[in-house]
């Protein structure tokens, strides 16, 4: 595969759930018109009139963190940081937060916002690299029809957790806009496309019936991937020694 770019032009918060007792809430966060969902992102109003943002209970994750560049130039642009300060200006201490505040309150109703750009910036967009898709960690869990979730890697910046990949019928993932599972989070048609790719193969098909037929959860570091020529394999199946692993290609704004 070529590397991908995510292409974040900027955010909306919608599907709001209030829990009314802790003035607080959950939501959808969409980053970038047509790229990837940050599902279940909380925020709270403190005490001190603050509101405040925690994407810990969210379907996903960043790996792009401090802790990775330590003892090393810290990139400009951290994603998680990079992330949080974009919705923290818009939502929080922006132009948005006297709605979300009376929301949080329990004054009025809120479903969505629309979606904003960061005025800083400056017209451009932010771009992820995706050097490789990898399904790992499938399973159909005991409670379940027999569908088969994975978690599905975005190069070396994101995680999606529990992603639908086959429903007894089909061996495929929504995303691009297609109502398919409500916790399908990535929308990037370049990166759905390889993520069928990979469903279409026989051995990864066999895989993901046993699976299926025997309700169990994978505990071993089975991976499948499609990657980049020049991607360093080690990156994908984990094996590289904590002290020799890379940090993440920078993400950038164009």
């Amino acid at each position: 595969m070529e590397r991908i770019w995510l292409k974040v032009e900027g955010f909306q918060l919608c599907d709001f759930q209030r829990n009314e007792k802790e003035n607080s809430a959950w939501a959808t966060i969409k980053a970038g018109e047509k790229s990837f969902a940050i599902r279940a992102y909380f925020f709270k109003l403190e005490e001190d009139g603050h509101i405040t943002q925690n994407n810990a209970m969210g379907r996903m994750r960043f790996f792009d963190v401090p802790y990775l560049h330590y003892g090393k130039r810290k990139p400009a642009l951290l994603l998680d940081d990079f992330l949080g300060k974009a919705i923290y200006d818009l939502y929080l201490a922006g132009e948005k937060k006297g709605e979300l505040r009376a929301f949080l309150e329990g004054k009025t109703e809120l479903r969505e916002f629309p979606f904003l750009k960061p005025a800083e910036w400056g017209g451009r967009s932010l771009r992820i690299p995706v050097d490789f898709v990898a399904l790992r960690s499938m399973g159909s869990s005991l409670l379940s029809n027999g569908s088969v979730y994975a978690n599905i890697q975005l190069g070396e910046h994101l995680i999606f957790w529990e992603q639908l990949i086959f429903d007894l019928k089909d061996f495929r993932y929504g995303g691009s806009g297609t109502v398919h599972d409500q916790r399908d989070a990535i929308y990037d048609e370049k990166v759905v496309k390889v993520i069928n790719q990979l469903l279409s193969g026989k051995e990864l098909q066999e895989h993901i019936r046993y699976l299926s037929s025997t309700r169990t959860l994978e505990f071993s570091d089975t991976v499948f991937f499609e990657k980049t020529p020049g991607c360093d394999e080690k990156k994908i199946t984990g094996i590289k020694q904590a002290e020799d692993r890379s940090v993440p290609r920078p993400v950038r704004l164009y």
